[in-house]
Parts: C-alpha cells; sequence; structure tokens
C-alpha cells in the first residue's frame, strides 16, 4: 500500500491528495496527504480509493490519469490539459473560480471514455472558467458543460482552428474569442441574462441561425462574423 497514512477502519484507508504546489499530476511533488501546503507525498494519486483536492494551484496533466474516486477542483484552482490526456474518477467536482484549459477534441464529455475529464457523475459549478485550447483542426465543446457556464474563451492559437458547439450553452458573464473560429452551429451560445459580455480581439465567429442575444454592444478590436443562415440580421457592436 502506497501512502503516509496506517489502515485500520475504512476512512483511513482512503487517501486524500491535496495541492501544495504548482506542478505536474503525476509528479509526487504536486501532492500532500497532509493537507494544501503540507509536506510532499511519496506517491501520486493512482488507486480507485484515491481523492483529490486541488485548491489554489495550477495542476497540469499531461499523462492519463488512473481511475480514482473523487477530484475536488475548487476556488483559484487552473488544471491545464495537454492534448487527449485526462483525468479518469468516479465523480469529478469543479467549484467556483476554478480555470480549466480545456484541449481534448471532444472538450468536456458527459462520460467517461472521452474527453479531458471522464466521468459519469459530473458537478460542475456555474461560475467556472473554460479555456479551449486544443491543436486539432476542429474541437467540440462537448455535451457535458452545464447548462450555464461563467466564461467561455476560445485561445485557439492560430486562425484555421475551429471550436464548434454541440451542445446549448448560456453565458453568465463573458464569451470571448482571442483567435481561432467559433462556429454555434445548429445550437445557440446566448447570454443567461441581459447585458452580458462579448469580446472579439481576433478570429471568427460563424453565425448558423441568429446571432447571440442577451449580450451588451460586443466590442469587436479585429476578426470576421460570418452569417450561413438567411434573411436578415444585425449586429450591435462597440468597434474599437
Amino acid at each position: 500500500i502506497n501512502g503516509d497514512w496506517t489502515a485500520g477502519i475504512e476512512d483511513a484507508a482512503i487517501a486524500t491528495y491535496y495541492s501544495r504546489q504548482d506542478g505536474d499530476f503525476d509528479d509526487p511533488n504536486t501532492w500532500s496527504k497532509l493537507g494544501f501546503g503540507g509536506a510532499a507525498s511519496t506517491s501520486i494519486p493512482t488507486t480507485g480509493s484515491d481523492r483529490v483536492r486541488i485548491k489554489g494551484h495550477t495542476v497540469t496533466v499531461d499523462a492519463n490519469s488512473n481511475a480514482i474516486s473523487h477530484v475536488s477542483i475548487e476556488d483559484l484552482a487552473e488544471v491545464i490539459f495537454v492534448g487527449e490526456n485526462y483525468i479518469q474518477a468516479d465523480s469529478i467536482v469543479v467549484l467556483d473560480e476554478a480555470t480549466l484549459r480545456i484541449t481534448s477534441a471532444q472538450g468536456v464529455d458527459a462520460g467517461n471514455t472521452q474527453g479531458n475529464m471522464r466521468s459519469t457523475e459530473k458537478d460542475f459549478s456555474e461560475n467556472v472558467f473554460y479555456y479551449y485550447e486544443g491543436t486539432d483542426a476542429l474541437q467540440y465543446t462537448g455535451n457535458g458543460l452545464p447548462a450555464t457556464v461563467r466564461t467561455i474563451i476560445v485561445n485557439k492559437a492560430t486562425a484555421d482552428r475551429v471550436l464548434e458547439l454541440n451542445d446549448f450553452v448560456s453565458i453568465k458573464d463573458s464569451l470571448i474569442i482571442n483567435d481561432g473560429i467559433l462556429d454555434i452551429g445548429s445550437y445557440s451560445i446566448n447570454g443567461a441574462s441581459a447585458n452580458r459580455k462579448l469580446v472579439m480581439r481576433a478570429g471568427e465567429l460563424r453565425i448558423r441561425n441568429s446571432f447571440p442575444s442577451n449580450y451588451s454592444a460586443p466590442y469587436f478590436t479585429a476578426g470576421l462574423i460570418n452569417f450561413f443562415g438567411s434573411g436578415a440580421a444585425s449586429v450591435p457592436t462597440n468597434i474599437t
């Protein structure tokens, strides 16, 4: 048995790994079993009973994790995924003020067989920041997002990479396109309430139905809006 605890009763035989510093998911120095910021662990989360709590640190997932019991991504935590590498757990919780940098071509999937976050039991706060940074020619947002999210940021690095919606989602705070293409497809990405923020610094926004609603006049620094539907459409805007 790996770990810094003794087994005697069931709870004592369950290891909880707390983030103690920025680092890789598969680096023991990232984790402590003595609390956030505690002494470094001698092992990493690998067994089916292990639990993980990430808070106030940046953890990079550059290799697939073993299936564990539970992952909690908490306030001011940032999880950076690399390519199709993933976290897999019986349950995954993402709390307020956490940031996820999603790179899988399947985005955030509802199931446990694809995407960067693999679990059939996901509980994501509405107050999470999602950066979509995949390097595939086509990346989907995924069908595992909550109905309402705080912020989606399209951060594609090159102009020809596409992020395509494959589910309906509403924006609680802001939708930001830094670069790349956001294709709404047959879905919608409206503001959850009036006067949400839409910022376009570069890239392209592809509209196949109506322009997203419930945004204040968008700020377009650069970029292109393409309409693929029929009929008239208007875009309220501030140009900077």
